[in-house]
């Protein structure tokens, strides 16, 4: 059953000793702001702790050429845009191959790459900009023809009673995309250490649901063949040649 943010949020005020408004949008009150301050700060920790599926993950295709700029080309992000996923395969060309995507991290290795230059078959990337106008560059650039998907976090984190997906807590009816215990707990946390009240049993708390929410959204799970330990392997596990020679 969906729960509204207000639902959580009135009830974050009754376990926080807090008279909750008659309506949270637009409260000027210090203890309500208090109490929705812990609200952006709980999102802005789960959005960065764990990578989530749809609604709040999703993904973009990257078409080729771009702009071309001194060997690379640059690629406007959606502007839902929060932060690439941590997968090894966040970032992978739309061919038979899927080959993925190598990620540079510093301004030194990116300068150092388009020094050196690769001869190699993989295709590299980094983000740059700020929120809200991010772009992805790729060395060597993408041609006319070239497409890349990218799995990311986008911003969203509730929705209207109709579905929309929202940034903002716009309406009371909107709801919670989040676990409502996993962001009541980390709300709650945040309280007790600002009144200077025990917390370490709630945050322990916190912590834990994210971990098995987060499991749980993307279905992590073992599978155990007999007693050998041997696991299944999925598709993007086998390699596969670039090219593959027709039988004689």
């Amino acid at each position: 059953m969906a729960t509204t943010v207000k639902t959580v949020m009135d009830k974050v005020a009754r376990r926080c000793s807090t008279v909750a408004p008659t309506t949270w949008i637009g409260a000027t009150t210090d203890s309500h702001l208090e109490l929705l301050d812990f609200l952006d700060d709980t999102l802005e920790e789960v959005r960065k702790r764990r990578d989530w599926e749809e609604p709040i993950g999703a993904d973009a295709v990257i078409t080729g050429p771009g702009t071309v700029v001194d060997d690379h080309s640059q690629h406007d992000l959606p502007a839902n845009w929060y932060r690439i996923n941590r997968d090894a395969l966040a970032v992978y060309e739309r061919t038979t191959t899927r080959r993925r995507g190598l990620p540079i991290t510093t301004s030194g290795k990116w300068t150092a790459l388009k020094s050196v230059g690769t001869a190699g078959a993989y295709r590299y990337f980094r983000t740059i900009g700020s929120p809200g106008a991010r772009k992805i560059i790729f060395f060597r650039p993408l041609g006319a023809n070239d497409s890349i998907t990218i799995a990311y976090m986008t911003d969203y984190w509730n929705a209207t009673s109709g579905g929309t997906l929202q940034s903002t807590w716009q309406n009371d009816s909107d709801i919670m995309l989040f676990d409502p215990r996993m962001i009541e707990l980390g709300i709650r946390w945040r309280w007790l250490q600002q009144k200077g009240l025990p917390y370490d049993d709630i945050l322990a708390e916190f912590n834990a649901y994210v971990v098995r929410e987060g499991n749980d959204d993307r279905v992590i799970r073992k599978v155990v063949i007999g007693e050998s330990g041997d696991e299944f392997r999925a598709p993007w596990d086998v390699p596969v040649p670039d090219f593959i020679p027709p039988s004689s």
